[in-house]
């Protein structure tokens, strides 16, 4: 009930249009349930509401092992099997080093991924995939801190560009 409400809310201020661009889900204070017949039920309910992939943190994802992820910055499938033995399936994002507003108005998610190379998956290159989230407003930092941040990336950027296109003859 509460998906569909948060779902019936965002549609009543955005539109469903809007809505219907919305395919993934923050689960609040980033928490999973760990009974499995619990965890089957969020993600069927996920599943259900139309989501299909749920963002997760680093330490709530590990392979049949035991053992963490080696690629965190690749989708994971989360499968989560009840008592009756069902199973209920949703691809997993992780969100890598910590949640703090500071690292997101500081940019970190963008050094981040500027460390981070593509890597080979079944035959493709690909993209790893950094994601951040924030819990709002702390101090002022998102308000003080990162538009001159936001803007400093932005134009560290452009001119990375702009001498790309200049060496390859494209300017």
């Amino acid at each position: 009930m509460h998906v569909k409400a948060w779902q019936h809310h965002f549609a009543a201020i955005f539109g469903l249009e809007a809505l219907s661009r919305v395919h993934g889900f923050s689960p609040a204070e980033m928490a999973l349930p760990n009974h499995p017949d619990v965890a089957y039920e969020f993600v069927r309910t996920l599943l259900d509401c139309g989501y299909r992939w749920v963002l997760v943190q680093e330490h709530s994802v590990e392979q049949p092992d035991g053992k963490e992820p080696e690629r965190k910055h690749l989708p994971h499938c989360r499968v989560c099997r009840n008592s009756r033995g069902e199973t209920s399936t949703i691809l997993a994002i992780i969100k890598t080093q910590g949640s703090d507003t500071k690292l997101v108005g500081q940019m970190q998610p963008y050094y981040e991924a500027k460390g981070l190379s593509r890597w080979e998956l079944q035959g493709k290159s690909v993209s790893p995939l950094v994601t951040q989230i924030a819990d709002g407003e702390n101090g002022g930092v998102m308000m003080n801190e990162f538009p001159p941040k936001y803007m400093e990336v932005v134009s560290d950027q452009l001119w990375h560009c702009h001498s790309a296109r200049e060496r390859f003859g494209q300017a």
